[in-house]
C-alpha cells in the first residue's frame, strides 16, 4: 500500500477543488457528463441552439453536418458555448491513481485482451504490473492500440462487445 503524505491532497480531494475551479470559471457549466455522454449532450445542445443534424456515437464522439459558410461563425460559437454548458466531468481528466492503474492492468489482462482476440484481433501479451504503472503516463499501453479497423460501424460494434474501460474505473473510491 502507498504512503500518502497528509499535507498532499487526495485525488477525490483534487477532484472536488478541481470541480470547484471549473465552476468559478465557467459560469455557463449547466452540469457534467461521462465521457460516453457528451457527444448525446452535444447533439442535443446544439439542437437546441439551432444547429440540426449533428450525431452522437455510442462512444462519446460527435460527427457533424456540412455547415454553410455564412453560418460556420455561428456554429462555431455554439459548439463553444455547448462545450462548456456539459463538459466531461472533471473526475475522468484526473490522472490515475496507482490503484486505478493496478485495476486497469488487471482489466485488460482478465477482460479486454481475451475478448478482443475472440473477436479475431491478435493483441499479445500485457505487460506486467510495475512497467505498466511507470510508462503509463509516457507510452501508456492499450490492447485497442493493437486494433486495425477503419469502418466505424464495426468499430462501435467492437467497442460494445469489448468496452476500453472497466466500468468502475472512475469510482472515486480510491484513497492513494
Amino acid at each position: 500500500m502507498n504512503e500518502r503524505n497528509p499535507d498532499e491532497a487526495s485525488p477525490a480531494e483534487v477532484v472536488d477543488e478541481r470541480s470547484r475551479i471549473a465552476d468559478e470559471i465557467n459560469p455557463d457549466l449547466i452540469r457534467y457528463v461521462e465521457p460516453d455522454g457528451w457527444g448525446l449532450a452535444q447533439v442535443q445542445c446544439l439542437d437546441d441552439a439551432g444547429f440540426p443534424g449533428a450525431q452522437a456515437s455510442s462512444d462519446g464522439g460527435v460527427s457533424y453536418p456540412e455547415m454553410p459558410a455564412e453560418q460556420a461563425s455561428a456554429f462555431s460559437s455554439a459548439q463553444d458555448l455547448c462545450a462548456r454548458q456539459y463538459p466531461v466531468d472533471p473526475r475522468f481528466r484526473a490522472p490515475f491513481t496507482q490503484s486505478q492503474l493496478a485495476a486497469l492492468h488487471a482489466y485488460y489482462e482478465e477482460v479486454l485482451v481475451p475478448c478482443l482476440e475472440r473477436e479475431g484481433h491478435l493483441i499479445g501479451n500485457v505487460p506486467s504490473l510495475q512497467p505498466f504503472v511507470e510508462n503509463y503516463f509516457t507510452s501508456g499501453w492499450s490492447p485497442y492500440s493493437f486494433v486495425a479497423v477503419t469502418d466505424d460501424g464495426v468499430w462501435m460494434q467492437l467497442q460494445e462487445t469489448c468496452p476500453q474501460w472497466p466500468g468502475d474505473l472512475f469510482n472515486p473510491t480510491s484513497t492513494d
